[in-house]
C-alpha cells in the first residue's frame, strides 16, 4: 500500500476526484426524501414546545424553510460545496429567524459538510467552503451567547438564570462537536478513499508489470527453444552429412579404379544415412515432448539410446570416414544419467565433425572419457593436418551449441 502523500500524488496526480457510486444519485434522493419526512414530523414538535410568548416564523415560511434545508442534500454528492453554502445559509437563517426546530437542521448541516470534506473534487475549494460555513456558524454562537446568555448566574443573586445558561452552554458544545465531526470524518473519508485509489493503481501496475514479465520469459523460452532445436538437428545432421560427403568424394575418386574401395565407400553413406534418419525421428519424438526431462525418458527407453557406451561406435563411424581417431576411458566405469550421456555424445559428436570437417587430411583425433568421483569428463583433440586454418567466419550453431551442452550438469 502507498506510505506516504507523496506517493499517492505521484499516482493519482493532483487533480483525483473521488469517482461516484454507481447509484450515488438514488441513495443521496433517498436520504434528501428521509430528512424531509423526518422534518415533517419534527418541526411541528419543536413548534408546539416552543414558549408562546416566542417568535413563531409564518407557517409559510417554515414550510419552504425545511424544504430548503432538505431537498438540495440529493445533490450533494454532485454538487458538494453548492450545496454545502445552500444548506448552512438555511440553517443560519432559521436561527436568526427564530425557528424552533433543531434536529433536521443541524442533521443537514452535519451532512452537507461531511460530504465537502470527503467527495470534493477541487481540495483548495473543499476547505475554503468548510472554513467560511465553520466560520460564520461560529460568528453565529458568539452573537448568541452576547445576546441570549443570562446576566444573572446562579449564584449571582436572582438565581433564575441557571437553567437557560445550561441550555446555552449544551448548545454551543454540541455545535462544536458536530462541526469537528462532519469535518473531522470528512477528511478521513476522503483520505481513505484516496489510499485505495492508489492502492487499485499500484495494483494495475503490478499486473501490468507481472504480465511484461510473463510475455518477456515466453518470449525468452520461445528463443531458447528454437536454439535448442537448432542445435539438436544440427547435430544429427552436420556428423552425417559431412560423413557422407567425405565418403563419396573418395568414391567418385577411387570409382573406376578400385570398385571394392568405392562399394565400401557406398556402403558407409548408406549407414550414415539410415543413422541420420533414425537420429532425426528419435530428435523430433523428444522435441515434441516438453523440457529435458522428457528427452530423458525418451532416451532411457529407447533400445538404441546415445549416450557414453555408443562413443566406440561413434569413433569408428570417424575413423570409416577418413579421420583417424582413438578413444581412451580413465577410471572406472559406471552408469550415468541418461541426459549426462546423452550430452557426452553430442559434444564428442561435434568435435569429431568439426576435425574432419576443418583440419583437413591427415588430422588425427583422440577422444579421452574419464570417470571423477563426482562428474564425467571429455577431452576431443585433433592433432592437425595438411590443410592451412580456413579463415574465421560467422559461428554456426555447431559451436554455439558446445557451449551450451557442455553447461548442462548431471
Amino acid at each position: 500500500m502507498p506510505g506516504s502523500a507523496a506517493e499517492e500524488q505521484d499516482l493519482l496526480g493532483a487533480r483525483w476526484a473521488r469517482p461516484l457510486p454507481p447509484r450515488a444519485a438514488r441513495a443521496d434522493a433517498g436520504l434528501a426524501a428521509a430528512l424531509l419526512a423526518l422534518a415533517l414530523v419534527s418541526v411541528p414538535v419543536f413548534v408546539l414546545g416552543q414558549s408562546a410568548a416566542g417568535a413563531r416564523p409564518p407557517l409559510w415560511a417554515t414550510a419552504a424553510w425545511t424544504l430548503v434545508i432538505t431537498v438540495p442534500l440529493a445533490w450533494r454528492r454532485r454538487f458538494p460545496a453548492g450545496v454545502a453554502v445552500v444548506v448552512a445559509g438555511a440553517f443560519l437563517l432559521g436561527q436568526a429567524t427564530g425557528n424552533p426546530e433543531r434536529l433536521v437542521s443541524q442533521i443537514s448541516l452535519f451532512t452537507a459538510l461531511y460530504t465537502v470534506g470527503a467527495w470534493g473534487a477541487q481540495r483548495r475549494r473543499s476547505i475554503v467552503v468548510r472554513a467560511g460555513v465553520v466560520a460564520a456558524v461560529l460568528v453565529w454562537l458568539a452573537a448568541v451567547l452576547v445576546t441570549d446568555f443570562p446576566q444573572d448566574l446562579p449564584g449571582g443573586g436572582a438565581g433564575g438564570g441557571g437553567p437557560q445558561a445550561a441550555v446555552l452552554s449544551l448548545t454551543v458544545l454540541q455545535t462544536l462537536l458536530f462541526l469537528a465531526g462532519a469535518v473531522a470524518l470528512g477528511e478521513s473519508s476522503r483520505l481513505s478513499a484516496r489510499r485505495l485509489a492508489a492502492l487499485q493503481v499500484r495494483t494495475g501496475q503490478l499486473i501490468a508489470e507481472r504480465e511484461r514479465t510473463s510475455a518477456q520469459a515466453a518470449a525468452q523460452a520461445v528463443s531458447a527453444e528454437r536454439l535448442r532445436i537448432a542445435r539438436e538437428l544440427h547435430d544429427v545432421v552436420a556428423h552425417h552429412v559431412s560423413a557422407m560427403g567425405v565418403q563419396a568424394a573418395a568414391a567418385r575418386r577411387v570409382l573406376l579404379t578400385a570398385p571394392a574401395r568405392a562399394s565400401g565407400a557406398l556402403a558407409t553413406i548408406e549407414s550414415s544415412a539410415r543413422s541420420a534418419v533414425d537420429e532425426m525421428h528419435r530428435v523430433l519424438v523428444a522435441l515434441r515432448s516438453d523440457g529435458e526431462q522428457a528427452t530423458a525418458a525418451a532416451a532411457s527407453q529407447a533400445p538404441s539410446a546415445l549416450g557414453v557406451d555408443q562413443l566406440p561406435g561413434l569413433v569408428a563411424q570417424a575413423q570409416a570416414s577418413g579421420t583417424p581417431a582413438a578413444l581412451t576411458v580413465d577410471g572406472r566405469p559406471r552408469p550415468v544419467p541418461a541426459t549426462t550421456g546423452l550430452t557426452v555424445y553430442r559434444l564428442a559428436q561435434e568435435a569429431l565433425t568439426n576435425a574432419r570437417k576443418h583440419a583437413g587430411p591427415g588430422a588425427r583425433a583422440e577422444v579421452r572419457l574419464r570417470y571423477h568421483p563426482d562428474a564425467v569428463e571429455l577431452v576431443v583433440e585433433d592433432h592437425g593436418g595438411d590443410r592451412s586454418p580456413a579463415p574465421p567466419g560467422p559461428g554456426g550453431p555447431g559451436l554455439g551449441g558446445l557451449g551450451q551442452l557442455g553447461d548442462r550438469k548431471s
